[in-house]
Formats: C-alpha cells, sequence, structure tokens
C-alpha cells in the first residue's frame, strides 16, 4: 500500500485505537462510548431513508456527532467512525451521505469524493477493521482465493458492511480488483443463508441466533431489529424476508411490505 493518503488515515486509526486501549485484533466495541470517550457528544435520531447519514460539527469548546439511527448497526458504525475522522484531522463541520460515504453501504457513489472524504473512509476502515484483523484471513478455496463467507464472517465480527471488507481487503493489497468483484458478486452469506445453514456452519452461535428468531416470533422484536441482530445489510433485507415467509414464520404485516418491495425495489422504509 504505498497511497499517502491510506498511509495517514491508517497511522491516525492506529493512533486512536491505542488511545482507546485496543488490541490490535480487538473489534471497536459500542461506537457511541468510544466517539464520547474521544471527546465528542453524540446524537442519534431516527432521520428516515433519505436523510444524511451522520453530521460532524465542531464548537469552540465542544465538538458533536449527529447519527442517524435509521440505518443499521454496521452502517452507522461505518458513519461513525468516519465522522470520528473528521474530528480527529480536524476537517471543520461535514454534512455525510452515501455520497461522501461510498462503502458504508455497498454502494457505489454518485461522484468521486474528495481527499478529506476519501480519508475518512480510509479511517473509518482502518479503525473498524485493523490490518491484523485482514492478515488472519488466510483463502479457503482451493484456487487460494478469500471466500464469500470468509469476508462475511469478518464482516460480522467487526460488525461492518460486507462491502466495506472487500473494498478494504483491495486496498490494502491483499486481493485484486476482479477478486473483489467476484466476492461483491457471489456473497451468498447473507441474512437468509445465516438462517438456512447448519447451525455448525453459522458465523453466530447456535443460541444466539434462536434467541433472535424467537423474540421476533413472540413479537418481542421487530423484523428490523431481527435483521440488525444478524447483521444485515439493506441488501439482505428482502432476501431474509423472503426466507422467514418460505418458513412461515414471517408477520403479515411485514410480508405485506415484502409485496411493496417486488413492486418498489428500493423501498427501504422501516418500522420502530
Amino acid at each position: 500500500m504505498s497511497d499517502p493518503l491510506e498511509l495517514d488515515a491508517e497511522t491516525a486509526a492506529l493512533r486512536i485505537r491505542k488511545e482507546q486501549d485496543l488490541t490490535p485484533r480487538q473489534p471497536v466495541g459500542n461506537i457511541v462510548d468510544v466517539l464520547e470517550h474521544a471527546g465528542l457528544k453524540v446524537f442519534a435520531l431516527p432521520l428516515g431513508p433519505d436523510s444524511p447519514w451522520a453530521m460532524y460539527v465542531p464548537r469552540e469548546g465542544w465538538h458533536a456527532v449527529l447519527l442517524n439511527a435509521h440505518l443499521l448497526e454496521p452502517q452507522i458504525r461505518a458513519a461513525a467512525a468516519h465522522e470520528l475522522a473528521h474530528f480527529a484531522f480536524q476537517d471543520g463541520a461535514h454534512l455525510d451521505d452515501a455520497s461522501t460515504m461510498p462503502l458504508s453501504d455497498g454502494s457505489a457513489p454518485s461522484g468521486r469524493p474528495d481527499k478529506v472524504e476519501r480519508r475518512a473512509e480510509a479511517f473509518a476502515r482502518w479503525f473498524l477493521v485493523p490490518r491484523a484483523a485482514l492478515e488472519k484471513l488466510k483463502p479457503a478455496s482451493a484456487d487460494g482465493e478469500v471466500t464469500p463467507q470468509q469476508v462475511f464472517e469478518l464482516a460480522a465480527e467487526y460488525t461492518v458492511p460486507y462491502r466495506l471488507v472487500t473494498m478494504h481487503l483491495q486496498v490494502a493489497g491483499f486481493i485484486s480488483g476482479n477478486q473483489r468483484r467476484g466476492l461483491d458478486d457471489r456473497r451468498g452469506m447473507n441474512a437468509a443463508s445465516v438462517l438456512s445453514r447448519p447451525a455448525s456452519a453459522r458465523a453466530f452461535p447456535r443460541e444466539y441466533v434462536e434467541n433472535a428468531l424467537r423474540a421476533y416470533r413472540k413479537r418481542v422484536i421487530s423484523f428490523y431489529k431481527l435483521a440488525q441482530l444478524l447483521r444485515s445489510e439493506d441488501t439482505d433485507i428482502r432476501g431474509l424476508r423472503a426466507f422467514l415467509l418460505k418458513q412461515g414464520e414471517l408477520h403479515e404485516e411485514d410480508a405485506e411490505e415484502l409485496v411493496e418491495e417486488t413492486v418498489q425495489p428500493d423501498v427501504t422504509g422501516r418500522s420502530s
């Protein structure tokens, strides 16, 4: 990796991880606690799918971050780490969405982000998924390539979006651009396949998955809370809903949303 921007981002990420008393391979814990420990005031509001993802507001004597609580947990963590970068590099006030944080939900940016935003995105990757985490990812397939299952399991362990990991692997030099595109195209370990795989092959403990499903069946948690617990991303939501429908476990109101998604694939409204 020879990109000075990536080097600056990794160096800053390592420094702040050390300040947070994180070991080289340790996943970041509660991201709000991390930001507050760094000296930021954090506010989270369910702003909706079409609203900004996060905002950094520096003021004399205090600094604040606003997070869109509508996002799923992997996205929120990526967005929060992105704002932490703006704080660390003293970038000034920033309002961020999918165009400035292209990796946070796995979508492509509408335009190439500027240097400041690319550095913040790089920082988020290195802060949430340090180099030691990438180095433990050994090829498992016969042809020596990293598999989608390995990427999913790493994303689940560090609670980040799947495509953040594939981009991170490419930028860090662990895989090529073609390999990354192949991993993105062949991603099979989504939330639905977590449930359909044998318990011994899941990335989560059996009791964890069973407890999450039981809570959904009893209406203790919503469908979207179940998706969050299974580390789903926006692209997983419809597949998870269809899987539960096939199993006869999808609640009637959630089944109605599946019909709406079939007519309008871009609908992403969530229940509380």
